[in-house]
């Protein structure tokens, strides 16, 4: 197939290097040429439509859409996430209109709220929590509404918690990394939340996996195991040594706040399953360090 990426950050290039395995004719549209991708690569302003059509008349099969804000400390509340949901709208019109089949998008399992218990796409009622989770199930319904009248094929891919190589340092297990290697403080605010953690390399395999398989619109990529920031910290100890000086800032709670997939996700029912535990996905991510 001809597969168009649009973005090339830290989830997109490993579909890319996926799918360029698997034999797809790829190409990547982005603001920036990123060293180490093999396809062709189209630099460009994603916000200019025009831009976005001249690449889209190359024809293609299948659209991935990944561009999206995921500045740690700003990208729930900066106010450029109603760009990017209009431009999710924007791409899968123009998608649709040039002849494309299938139109991926991306979301988040921010979408599922404040939660205690496991989500099931397309079951659990969306509820957001600020402005990017709030754009993101806007973005969605649009689309959806949108692509229903066409022959397009659309899938929304809400991911969890990623983690892989090459991640923001600022993120959770890249910080805890690098302070169990310098032998520095950590400090841990939340030791409560149950997340489920997913590496990047079953993402990929995930995103494969809805190429070529007839499913619905809603689809969620996890694991179905929830893990405490406390967890990650004890696997990453059994790999790099005991942290000497740990703090803990937040208090224990009675409830348990949760975004971990349900057993009934409709990616898990139909036979996809993540091929990485917690323990191996971080040693992957420990020994590419």
């Amino acid at each position: 197939m001809k597969i168009l990426v649009v973005g090339n950050g830290f989830l997109a290039v490993p579909i890319i290097e996926k799918l360029e395995l698997e034999g797809h004719k790829m190409y990547v549209f982005s603001r920036s040429i990123k060293s180490g991708i093999s396809s062709p690569q189209i630099q460009g302003d994603i916000f200019e439509v025009d831009k976005v059509e001249d690449v889209l008349r190359k024809g293609f099969d299948v659209v991935i859409n990944t561009a999206w804000i995921t500045s740690l400390g700003k990208y729930q509340s900066d106010v450029i996430n109603t760009k990017y949901g209009d431009f999710a709208l924007k791409l899968a019109k123009k998608s649709s209109e040039s002849g494309v089949k299938h139109f991926i998008g991306f979301g988040s399992c921010a979408e599922y709220g404040i939660r205690f218990s496991p989500s099931v796409a397309g079951v659990t009622q969306l509820s957001s929590t600020n402005l990017y989770s709030a754009q993101k199930i806007k973005a969605f319904h649009r689309t959806k509404d949108l692509l229903m009248e066409t022959e397009t094929r659309f899938s929304w891919v809400r991911i969890f918690q990623p983690y892989g190589l090459n991640q923001d340092y600022n993120r959770l297990i890249p910080y805890l990394i690098n302070c169990l290697k310098n032998q520095r403080q950590i400090e841990i605010n939340d030791q409560n939340s149950l997340l489920d953690w997913v590496t990047t390399r079953d993402i990929a395999s995930a995103i494969s996996w809805v190429i070529k398989h007839p499913l619905p619109i809603e689809l969620d990529v996890g694991t179905g195991r929830g893990h405490t920031n406390l967890e990650i910290l004890t696997h990453l100890e059994d790999l790099l040594g005991k942290c000497k000086n740990l703090q803990i800032l937040g208090k224990p709670l009675l409830s348990r706040p949760q975004a971990v997939l349900g057993s009934q996700s409709p990616l898990l029912t139909s036979g996809w399953r993540p091929k990485d535990s917690l323990a191996t996905g971080l040693d992957w991510v420990v020994s590419n360090e």
